[in-house]
């Protein structure tokens, strides 16, 4: 009989015990290279530690690859150091080395902007929409990740400045719009407006819009506005196409 008490008892301790620590859901996590003058980072999830390069890709600045910049963790506290290429031993300082507090179940776009003398982060918590298969449609937001920039508006070529987004500055970004996609589109030509100069400082085209198989229908987007003022070559004014999802 005490034997048969213990095993219920030790039943009863093993059912609270999973009941208090049931396993949660993954995060999702897009990493987003934007640091003005950085080689291509190196994401390591054990902070300083040894790197498991089985686990992680290379992030290039201003390229978005969904291999290399979205990643699937376990909730709660994450530990990220990022560091740039080939400085990736344990005696190698990170550029970025982040405690990020991520919910169960969320979905979230890490932004590393500023410049190698100056990064800077910025986490945001993304709430993205969904489409059904009769709604032919895209999402696409706007941010301004361009450290030291002018506030800047976004436009459809040939509508007014502002029509799609008004003056972003730097960190600063909209919701999520939605775009018809197919019907005899085209495509959509986004000019990214300098508020205090008027000028068009870079544009993106979304192209394709047409075909079947185009990559946006369903989907959602960022467009985010890189570089640095008076930036030439790789560091000049450009966007970036982010995905959100496959």
């Amino acid at each position: 009989m005490h034997k048969l008490f213990s095993g219920i008892l030790l039943m009863l301790t093993l059912t609270g015990c999973i009941k208090e620590n049931p396993s949660r859901q993954a995060v999702s996590l897009t990493v987003v290279n934007a640091v003005v003058g950085s080689n291509t980072l190196r994401p390591n999830f054990t902070g300083t530690g040894t790197i498991r390069y089985i686990d992680t890709w290379p992030i290039s600045y201003g390229i978005f690859n969904l291999s290399s910049n979205l990643y699937s963790r376990e909730a709660g506290i994450t530990t990220l150091g990022l560091f740039q290429m080939p400085d990736t031993l344990a005696k190698d300082q990170p550029l970025f080395n982040l405690q990020l507090n991520l919910p169960e179940a969320s979905i979230h776009s890490l932004y590393l902007t500023g410049t190698v003398a100056e990064p800077d982060t910025m986490l945001i918590r993304d709430i993205v929409p969904g489409y059904a298969s009769s709604d032919t449609s895209m999402g696409i937001r706007f941010v301004n990740l361009s450290k030291g920039s002018d506030p800047v508006t976004v436009n459809l070529l040939g509508q007014p400045d502002g029509s799609e987004a008004g003056a972003l500055a730097y960190k600063k970004y909209t919701g999520f719009k939605k775009y018809r996609v197919r019907n005899g589109v085209g495509k959509y030509v986004f000019e990214f407006r300098n508020t205090v100069t008027g000028n068009v400082d870079a544009t993106y085209t979304a192209d394709f819009i047409d075909e079947i198989n185009n990559r946006y229908v369903y989907r959602n987007f960022t467009i985010a506005f890189i570089g640095k003022p008076g930036g030439t070559g790789a560091e000049a004014f450009k966007t970036m196409l982010i995905q959100h999802g496959n």
